[in-house]
């Protein structure tokens, strides 16, 4: 009988429940560093910081000062933690505002594969994760650029999909997901930000995904985001009951011991 796939589930868990499997964003590390979650987690994801630059600040392009500076940072986290991370290679994504960070005749996908080229050749000994992008719900386009980014994944084997970050269109997520599924079997394949119901779907295509989502969750609609500590944790354990649900507990990898530290 064939194993099930396992699926690992990445997120930036309340610092008192050490979850073995952390994403957090380059600009966010530091509050994490040091701490036990941190030490104790088995893998970790260094994310760009899209949500930061893109959403929040609305900026065409990464700080110059992160431009500058990201590779050496980047390299120290993986001297720091060897084969415990997987550094995102900072990607430009066209879901927040479409043509936000086109620039100079070239659209986010054109950017995101210079910014692969860029970083791989400056340190190509980090664990890189390339992030396949395409414009706003183009899916076409996704996957007729997939190809060129084929060389890395193979080299890195790694794949993020950052096109499902923002939607709730299902049809549109699972063509990205199997789309990419099908271009690289043999890589690891990871689905940046997806949105819980697409859970069922994506499963089958990748093998971990990621959320912040619980801070916002508590099971009662129209509850605000969680204000504190305590809030958070029963916010985290309520979403992760309810998120197991939509995926199969056979293939869910779980912690084998108290998330309590």
């Amino acid at each position: 009988m064939t194993k099930p796939k396992v699926l690992y589930f990445y997120t930036t868990p309340p610092l008192r429940l050490a979850w073995p499997w952390i994403l957090v964003s380059l600009p966010s590390l530091g509050g994490l560093r040091g701490k036990t979650i941190f030490k104790r987690a088995l893998h970790i994801i260094i994310d760009s910081g899209v949500d930061k630059y893109f959403m929040k600040e609305k900026l065409k392009d990464y700080p110059p000062s992160y431009r500058a500076f990201s590779p050496y940072e980047f390299k120290s986290i993986q001297n720091e933690l060897g084969e415990r991370v997987r550094i995102t290679v900072p990607d430009f994504p066209d879901d927040y505002s479409p043509g936000q960070t086109y620039d100079g005749g070239k659209d986010n996908v054109d950017r995101t594969i210079e910014n692969i080229k860029r970083y791989t050749g400056i340190f190509p000994d980090i664990n890189w994760m390339p992030v396949a992008q395409a414009k706003y719900m183009d899916f076409d386009g996704f996957r007729s650029r997939l190809p060129e980014i084929g060389s890395y994944v193979d080299r890195y084997g790694w794949v993020g999909i950052g096109t499902v970050c923002k939607t709730h269109d299902l049809d549109f997520i699972a063509k990205c997901c199997k789309a990419l599924a099908k271009e690289f079997p043999d890589a690891h394949k990871h689905a940046f930000g997806a949105t819980m119901e697409s859970y069922p779907i994506i499963r089958h295509y990748v093998e971990s995904f990621d959320s912040s989502a619980y801070s916002f969750y508590t099971g009662r609609r129209g509850q605000p985001k969680t204000k504190n500590q305590v809030e958070r944790e029963v916010a985290f354990v309520s979403w992760m009951f309810t998120m197991t649900k939509k995926v199969d507990m056979e293939k869910l990898e779980l912690p084998s011991e108290s998330v309590l530290t």
